[in-house]
């Protein structure tokens, strides 16, 4: 006999049940992640936005940035946006 033609065993109400509920759970346990890592993402790109703005603008050249480039600057730390600045390193030898 072929796999097609066994006997299967009775499905009963509480397995459906028990599946709608599972995959519910699944939902319910990737959209509390993605929402938990999107609040996380909004408070780091804050709290930078925040840090930045205290410091004078000497100091903001001195990063090489401008203030009216702060939120975006704090959306590329927070991981928001395209990182779209030069970014150099410095070899000390």
């Amino acid at each position: 006999m072929d796999s097609a033609h066994r006997l299967q065993p009775p499905r009963t109400a509480a397995d459906g049940f028990l599946a709608a509920s599972a995959a519910a759970f699944e939902w319910l346990a990737a959209s509390s992640s993605r929402a938990w890592s999107w609040y996380r993402q909004r408070r780091i790109a804050a709290e930078t936005f925040e840090m930045l703005g205290t410091l004078d603008d000497r100091s903001l050249r001195d990063l090489g940035l401008d203030r009216m480039e702060l939120r975006s600057a704090a959306a590329e730390a927070a991981g928001q946006a395209e990182r779209t600045r030069l970014q150099v390193l410095e070899r000390i030898y």
